[in-house]
């Protein structure tokens, strides 16, 4: 009789053990799908992040064409075609600059004022795969920033005058100006007096807007003054 007693009790903590043991596959099964889940949910953020980057860089590059318009219309008729060709040249001029030096001084490893890695996009240390989206974002607002520059002082440079200018401001001015405000170590982020006093603005290194301003607002100025100390110095 007891031998028939302990049947059931041996029979039930059998099946429970194996009811336990399911359970706890089904939950370890329930754990992976989840961590695939995630992965696969980060990787599409940051594809999506990255199409939106690219996406909005060239509604930007295509701000090249309504400066153009906006040029030609400002200009005399005779000076159209001139107007144009610095309008391509800025594009060219930009790709070749940034590539070579721009975005190694804005984003590159380097002191509070400038980087000095990435130089030629990453023959002295490769970017990032995500970086090169970032790369074509700030590429195509170097060449926008050297554009508006280009309106402003229309008909009052000339064509060697404006190869030079567009080359620094793509190559050196704008990146040096991105790495303050936007690099990791720049000064105007970090601040001054350990951090108390610092620069801040409601976009981010993914969207300019104050540095752009101030970069193709003060260029303009800086060029007719000098302009006008030249017109001085001839009538004097």
């Amino acid at each position: 009789m007891d031998l028939m007693a302990g049947a059931p009790t041996n029979i039930t903590s059998d099946v429970t053990f194996d009811y336990v043991s399911d359970v706890v596959e089904e939950l370890l099964l329930l754990r992976q799908q989840v961590a695939l889940l995630e992965s696969a949910h980060a990787i599409l953020a940051k594809n999506t992040d990255i199409f939106f980057i690219l996406i909005n860089a060239m509604f930007v590059f295509f701000m090249q064409c309504g400066f153009a318009f906006l040029e030609c219309g400002a200009v005399r008729s005779k000076n159209t075609t001139n107007i144009l060709i610095k309008n391509m040249v800025d594009v060219f001029v930009a790709g070749i600059c940034y590539w070579a030096v721009g975005y190694s001084f804005a984003f590159g490893e380097g002191n509070s004022f400038i980087g000095h890695t990435y130089f030629f996009s990453g023959l002295n240390g490769m970017i990032p795969n995500p970086d090169y989206a970032l790369w074509l974002w700030h590429f195509v607002f170097a060449a926008t920033a050297a554009t508006i520059v280009s309106g402003a002082v229309a008909e009052r440079c000339t064509f060697e005058a404006y190869l030079v200018y567009s080359s620094l401001i793509t190559g050196f001015i704008y990146p040096v100006v991105t790495h303050w405000a936007w690099s990791a170590k720049g000064w105007l982020l970090m601040g001054l007096d350990d951090g108390t006093i610092s620069f801040s603005e409601y976009a981010s290194p993914q969207e300019d807007s104050n540095v752009v301003i101030q970069v193709v607002g003060d260029c303009p100025l800086l060029q007719l003054f000098c302009n006008w100390i030249a017109r001085r110095a001839v009538e004097v």
